[in-house]
């Protein structure tokens, strides 16, 4: 019997420019989904990213409307295209199916989250409490710089992408244990750092994990298979696999009812 519901909360889809990523397209990624019991992947275009976001976030669209309940979509903010905002953002938060922000500033030329052109989607984010998730680690913002924006948008929530990876675990949770609008994405502690889990599960106030994969970058058989065998007490995990994310991504919550 499935113990869990179990929602990927970050996860890409579709070929990338300069990368060989296999098992990237939607029939690939339900496959992988049933082989694993996952029941919905929330997924941004990796073409929008650092190639085309119009075709990209079209894209995320058509995909969530094929598979109702299966997919759900991350509009993903290009900051070298700020003329796209006002027009493209509304009219794709009046489709039922995108729940969210996705950023990517280190592949988006290096654009610093705290820059002028993320100011229109921090501000909307926050009208509209609408979660954004955003990449971190190697290069790109430091963790100051997500203290600097929870304190400048306390109603914008926003999701440390990787848990900081190599910017630091400890460091991160502490961010995330002090201010009410900032959460932990799970998906490389699962995968990529002996002892994180451990860490996020003694330390961490376990109403701000999200669980994803970051898949199909990484494998989400180890991402899931690190968590489910991690001996966390089942409780807990219930609100990591999508308790916290069905709370925090509202939007998603009417979908998914």
């Amino acid at each position: 019997m499935k113990q869990y519901r179990v929602i990927d909360s970050h996860a890409h889809m579709g070929p990338i420019w300069n990368f060989y990523l296999p098992f990237n397209n939607e029939y690939q990624m339900l496959e992988n989904m049933d082989r694993l019991g996952v029941d919905t992947v929330v997924f941004s275009s990796n073409m929008a990213i650092s190639g085309d976001p119009v075709l990209g976030n079209k894209y995320t669209l058509e995909v969530c409307r094929r598979h109702p309940g299966r997919f759900l979509g991350q509009y993903m903010v290009n900051p070298n295209y700020p003329e796209l905002f006002d027009e493209e953002v509304p009219k794709y938060f009046a489709q039922k199916e995108i729940v969210g922000f996705k950023v990517h500033p280190e592949l988006s030329g290096d654009y610093p989250l705290n820059g002028k052109n993320y100011e229109k989607m921090f501000r909307y984010a926050s009208e509209h409490h609408i979660p954004i998730l955003s990449h971190t680690y190697f290069g790109g913002d430091r963790l100051n710089v997500f203290e600097e924006l929870a304190k400048e948008y306390p109603d914008a929530n926003l999701i440390i992408g990787h848990g900081a990876m190599d910017l630091g675990t400890g460091h991160c949770i502490e961010l995330c244990n002090k201010y009410p609008n900032l959460y932990y994405d799970l998906c490389s502690p699962v995968n990529k750092r002996y002892g994180a889990l451990r860490m996020v599960d003694r330390e961490l106030n376990p109403d701000k994990a999200i669980y994803g994969t970051d898949g199909p970058w990484n494998d989400p058989a180890v991402s899931l298979g690190s968590v489910i065998l991690s001996g966390i007490d089942p409780l807990k995990l219930k609100k990591w696999f999508s308790g916290n994310f069905l709370g925090l991504y509202t939007r998603a919550a009417a979908v998914l009812k």
